[in-house]
């Protein structure tokens, strides 16, 4: 019996449905495995992980007030204070409720004692400690009562093994804290001998602790981590080749279809030929004209929304592609407010350099250095974004950024890049602090110096690039000023270097002293820069008189007295025997009475060198 199109075309689109029905019904079984794994590193693994983290993390800053009330060697021992610190607990609500920077401040502001604020906050680490301790056993009885564990023998033993370890650390933190209250009570009491022993046993339980802790995560908790992911990436290769597979499939079936109706389908069906031709050719603006109301006609409808939704998956790949910042996708997908032309606006740009680094790279191990560099650039990134700045690139261990409308105030660019800075040279100090974990090594650690440039002018900014790969950027002599800036560092021994543009509009806010008037490398006309010192308000005595001391003597060798200029300068160098800005124009004020500068001197230095 002949069969109608309409019958036809039901009878294979019933059986594609099932088949898909078949590969949706695999694909999801597969599917939910796999998310049972990443629900085991999810919930459990990497949430343990984080616990046990902090553990070691109370434990380190437990040693550092230990090291702290050793220096200060109290003759009080504070014996109220274990209750003294868990009464300051129940009153803020708990450690998860406080960070270790909150713990300290609310120490200072209640206890104004230093040897018992120490102590305080020796207790309060332990406290905090055993919090996570708890916690991490809470999880790992969690997880032990969950079924799908319970019914997986494997991971039932793996976080059986993970209580037993969990549950023997605490004795090891006990007598870890009970050997370092010996230790103060000899210290406070006791001879130089009693004093040496007891310091000796604490670097040894301290010792056997970090090992318990080493092997809960080390050897626990990252290699299981690392096998469910590589057990979750094998399930999702599975149901990808399935996908795949049954797309196939259902493309076969699909033209085999075609094949047999050609010659009996009307107009529109060949109209759907040459559409699905131009659409694998990659022209996605065919468009199939409707004429009819039979099953064609809705399936030439369905053709054009597919077709429709195609183009828009395009467009939004394409776009999101060429873009990095969320704030860029936003305001071009959302907002449409980034021109692809380019524009003229007063920014900030920002460029920093990890002094020495090529010689870190050549010393130490490939492995250690990237460690160090994506650590390094994960501390430094986040002052950036933090004072709303956009990170443009990273350029081997430097970084360029950029500050100004419409992500910050046209007034307040210059200020955010500052405090960035100043940020970072924070977070430097504390990252040298972590250089052994980071390199794997304890000794001839190298000295981290970085050297940032800011320069606030005009610049270009819009969306540059080829077609097919743009970036939200900005260029011109104000860029190129803030890369100057950053090596002209080196000759001062600053770490922060700022234009004179910048300086007029930070310096209600930001301390800082003039350092020279120079003409750098491609710029004929002089600009004044500065060395950001710190906030307003927050400079010291000793660096206070040094900036006054500086700026006095930068005036006298303006006007060419010697005499006075290098007094001022020697001054300087005595209240900080590191200021090498002083030294350098020591060098000039020997050379220049050597061989004076002409009566037409304008106190410029020129670099010739970028």
């Amino acid at each position: 019996m002949k069969k109608t199109i309409g019958s036809k075309i039901f009878a294979i689109a019933i059986g594609l449905v099932l088949l898909m029905a078949v590969a949706t019904i695999i694909s999801t079984y597969h599917l939910n495995r796999v998310n049972s794994q990443i629900k085991l590193v999810s919930t459990y693994y990497l949430p343990l992980d984080q616990h046990m983290g902090e553990v070691r993390a109370y434990g380190l800053y437990e040693i550092i007030q230990f090291d702290r009330l050793s220096r200060e060697k109290p003759k009080i021992l504070f014996e109220n204070s274990p209750a003294q610190a868990q009464q300051l607990l129940k009153e803020i609500g708990g450690c998860e409720k406080n960070s270790r920077s909150d713990l300290m401040r609310k120490v200072r502001e209640k206890f104004s004692d230093i040897v018992q604020r120490q102590r305080i906050v020796f207790e309060l680490m332990e406290l905090c400690g055993s919090e996570e301790l708890e916690s991490a056993s809470r999880l790992v009885e969690q997880a032990l009562a969950d079924p799908q564990i319970r019914n997986d023998p494997d991971q039932n033993v793996k976080f059986s093994q993970l209580k037993q370890e969990i549950a023997d650390i605490p004795g090891a933190r006990k007598i870890l804290h009970e050997t370092l209250l010996i230790y103060f009570t000899e210290m406070a009491g006791g001879n130089d001998r009693s004093v040496e022993v007891a310091r000796q046993q604490v670097d040894r339980d301290w010792l056997f602790l970090g090992k318990q802790i080493n092997d809960v995560t080390v050897s626990r908790l990252h290699p299981y981590s690392l096998e469910i992911a590589a057990k979750a990436s094998e399930l999702e290769r599975q149901a990808l080749v399935l996908s795949l597979g049954m797309t196939a499939v259902a493309s076969i079936l699909g033209l085999l279809f075609a094949a047999l109706l050609t010659r009996n389908l009307v107009r529109p069906v060949r109209e759907l030929l040459v559409g699905t031709k131009a659409i694998e050719q990659g022209d996605l603006d065919i468009r199939i004209k409707v004429s009819s109301a039979d099953e064609i006609a809705t399936l030439a409808t369905s053709f054009n929304h597919m077709v429709g939704g195609l183009k828009q998956k395009e467009a939004i790949t394409e776009t999101f592609g060429q873009y990095v910042d969320p704030r860029i996708v936003k305001g071009l997908i959302e907002d449409q407010q980034f021109s692809q032309k380019g524009e003229k606006r007063i920014m900030t740009v920002f460029f920093s350099d990890l002094e020495g680094f090529t010689a870190i790279s050549e010393k130490f191990s490939a492995e250690g250095v990237v460690r160090l560099l994506n650590h390094y650039f994960t501390l430094m990134s986040d002052s950036i974004r933090q004072s709303n700045g956009i990170i443009d690139k990273y350029i081997g261990d430097a970084i360029m950024a950029f500050w100004g409308p419409p992500f910050t105030n046209a007034d307040e660019h210059p200020k955010l890049a500052c405090l960035a800075a100043l940020e970072q040279m924070k977070l430097l100090r504390q990252f040298e602090t972590q250089l052994p974990d980071l390199l794997g090594v304890r000794r001839d650690l190298p000295s981290l110096n970085m050297r940032i440039g800011i320069s606030t002018g005009d610049v270009i900014v819009g969306s540059i690039g080829s077609a097919v790969a743009k970036s939200y950027t900005v260029i011109g002599d104000n860029v190129n000023l803030a890369s100057r800036l950053e090596s002209a560092n080196k000759n001062y021994g600053t770490n922060i270097l700022i234009c004179g543009e910048a300086w007029k509009m930070v310096k209600d806010t930001i301390e800082c002293r003039e350092i020279d008037l120079i003409r750098v490398s491609g710029k004929t006309q002089p600009i004044r820069i500065f060395e950001v010192m710190e906030k307003k308000g927050n400079l010291n005595a000793t660096m206070a008189e040094l900036k006054n001391r500086f700026e006095t003597g930068l005036a006298a060798y303006r006007a060419s007295r010697w005499d006075e200029a290098k007094q001022q300068f020697e001054r300087c160098i005595e209240l900080n025997p590191q200021e090498k800005a002083a030294i350098t124009f020591l060098s000039r004020i020997t050379s220049f009475r050597t061989q004076p500068p002409g009566n037409d001197w304008d106190g410029i230095w020129n670099f010739t060198e970028k």
